[in-house]
């Protein structure tokens, strides 16, 4: 399914690094120019339901004109707190329960096979993501916009690489070409609509 943009029908793609600060991109999947920017949702404490009205009416403006949505999967640590389990894993069901409402293809990305494939290696930290989305030519200083974008840069990788070389992901890790030729896993359509296995 394709949206107008201007005189042209083109797919419209959505992509959001999940958490209280979020990061996001949205624009044509074939255009490098797209918008990104960060949100911070509102602090609610134990009260879920505040917090997942707001990030409803923002994912809802986010989702108008999209036909294609990918969001970074929540990774929990082994202490995180029970009420952070609940709104980030909320925030990626009701991601899921948004964009089937509106008919919209919704998918998830592991965050070690976006690292891996942009940032490097699996264990890249925030600052390594922000040095990497840099090099591809985007002026980004926010992690979670960072991580955003690293997420659109690999949903163009894995599904649409007939734009790899616009975006210069034809080039290897960092955009130069490698020593080695890397392996980037591509992703199955699976009933959990992961973008790529767990590294």
């Amino acid at each position: 399914m394709k949206q107008k943009y201007g005189n042209l029908e083109v797919e419209m793609l959505l992509t959001l690094d999940l958490a209280t600060v979020l990061g996001f991109t949205v624009g044509p999947i074939s255009d490098r120019k797209f918008m990104s920017g960060h949100f911070r949702l509102p602090s609610t404490g134990p009260d879920i339901g505040r917090f997942a009205a707001a990030y409803e009416d923002w994912l809802h403006s986010k989702l108008l004109n999209v036909t294609s949505c990918c969001f970074e999967a929540p990774i929990l640590a082994g202490k995180t707190q029970l009420m952070t389990v609940r709104k980030l894993c909320g925030l990626a069901y009701h991601t899921e329960l948004m964009c089937t409402q509106m008919s919209i293809e919704c998918r998830e990305a592991h965050l070690q096979s976006v690292k891996k494939a942009i940032g490097g290696h699996g264990r890249a930290q925030k600052s390594d993501m922000i040095r990497a989305v840099q090099s591809y030519g985007y002026e980004v200083t926010e992690e979670n916009e960072a991580d955003a974008i690293a997420v659109r840069l690999y949903t163009i990788m894995t599904r649409h690489r007939e734009y790899a070389a616009d975006f210069k992901l034809d080039l290897g890790l960092l955009g130069t070409v490698p020593k080695q030729p890397t392996r980037i896993p591509i992703p199955e359509r699976r009933a959990s609509q992961l973008l790529g296995p767990e590294d």
